[in-house]
């Protein structure tokens, strides 16, 4: 049986680092959530901000029972893009949301999760993903 889980996204707005480490702390010692997902999935000028902290706000929630995943950028529009993609898919340890099917094609055959920016409408699209590995899929939110 399948059980459910409540699963945080992941901050689409560029937080000063400290105010971004600081909620995820808050994140891990006061809510009510089985997942969380981070990572930048807006704009890969952004990834650099959160770098620092990153380690340690994974310990922190990992600590607290959450379960953590990594997420890829919406759009991999570069080269260097599809790169840090694919090393990150590669990376052992975390669980990967993708974010758009350039990650899914890094993650095939390996489990990762699918989040509701990838346009998954119908069963036959989601056969495809999870013959390919994805363990859960978040539908769009403007599904009925």
């Amino acid at each position: 049986m399948t059980r459910l889980g409540l699963t945080l996204g992941p901050l689409l707005y560029l937080w000063e680092p400290a105010v971004w480490r600081d909620f995820y702390y808050r994140i891990a010692d006061q809510a009510n959530v089985d997942a969380v997902v981070l990572g930048e999935v807006v704009c890969s000028k952004r990834d650099h901000f959160h770098a620092d902290a990153m380690d340690d706000v994974i310990a922190r929630l990992q600590a607290a029972g959450k379960t953590v995943r990594l997420a890829t950028l919406a759009l991999v529009t570069l080269e260097r893009e599809r790169k840090a993609t694919q090393r990150l898919a590669r990376q052992a340890g975390l669980e990967i949301e993708i974010g758009e099917l350039a990650a899914h094609v890094a993650c095939q055959g390996r489990p990762h999760t699918v989040g509701p920016l990838v346009n998954v409408y119908n069963a036959a699209t989601a056969r495809v993903l999870a013959r390919d590995g994805a363990t859960s899929i978040c539908l769009p939110p403007e599904l009925p």
